[in-house]
């Protein structure tokens, strides 16, 4: 996803054959306006063509997120060509967040869980949701310590959705034959987890003083079978 007010680029390449018109291109927003529209001419012996939608095209029409539509359009000798590519664009999250922050509350590198594998607006929308509907998170944008603990929340979030996975995605030993490791064989899975959890429960106290922190419910626990039947111990 492309955080609203960037740049999109988009290469198209000439692999039906060489253009024999100019290329036209459009960008529709999700309710199917036209946002952008721009013919460019295609020089000869051009293989491909490098579409730029500039940042101020890519504004959301919608409160957090909406699809866009890119579409494009030439002809050849041989053919009329047409094809189209779509990409989501999200409201700024506008705290400090990044997927290193991510890494580093996990204790792994960018190997082991890289930036496309981490889903920081999903684990914002998380946050809006946990703060609920009434809450204005935008408020608390202030660049301050509450503003930097709502932002760490958000990385704990995004660190628990990838939390399910990850005793499975680290090596135990790591050797590309110019460095190696061992990691500890004793890792506390439930104490990381409770940290993560904690992480957030410190920024819903920010947004609200008075927010019931839900304790968490054993499900398995030890009950006494009483004395043997046959024996009595």
């Amino acid at each position: 996803m492309l955080e609203a007010g960037k740049k999109f680029r988009h290469l198209v390449q000439f692999s039906s054959g060489q253009p024999t018109s100019d290329l036209t291109y459009t960008l529709y927003n999700q309710n199917g306006d036209v946002v952008l529209t721009e013919t460019v001419p295609v020089s000869v012996g051009q293989v491909s063509y490098l579409i730029t939608i500039p940042a101020g095209s890519n504004s959301l029409s919608k409160p957090l997120f909406e699809q866009m539509t890119l579409e494009w359009e030439y002809t050849t000798a041989t053919e009329a060509v047409d094809d189209q590519v779509t990409y989501m664009i999200h409201t700024p999250i506008g705290f400090p967040v990044s997927a290193k922050g991510v890494r580093d509350l996990l204790g792994v590198d960018a190997d082991e869980l890289p930036d496309n594998e981490i889903s920081l607006f999903e684990a914002y929308l998380g946050m809006v949701d946990l703060a609920g509907e009434d809450t204005d998170l935008t408020l608390f944008d202030t660049g301050d310590l509450d503003s930097f603990k709502i932002g760490r929340a958000i990385e704990a979030l995004a660190a628990l959705a990838v939390f399910p996975t990850l005793q499975i995605r680290l090596p135990r030993k790591y050797d590309s034959g110019t460095s190696s490791y061992e990691r500890w064989n004793n890792i506390n899975w439930e104490a990381l987890e409770s940290s993560l959890t904690g992480v957030v429960n410190s920024a819903l106290l920010v947004l609200d003083p008075n927010y019931e922190i839900v304790p968490v419910i054993d499900i398995f626990v030890l009950s006494d079978r009483g004395p043997d039947a046959t024996t009595g111990a």
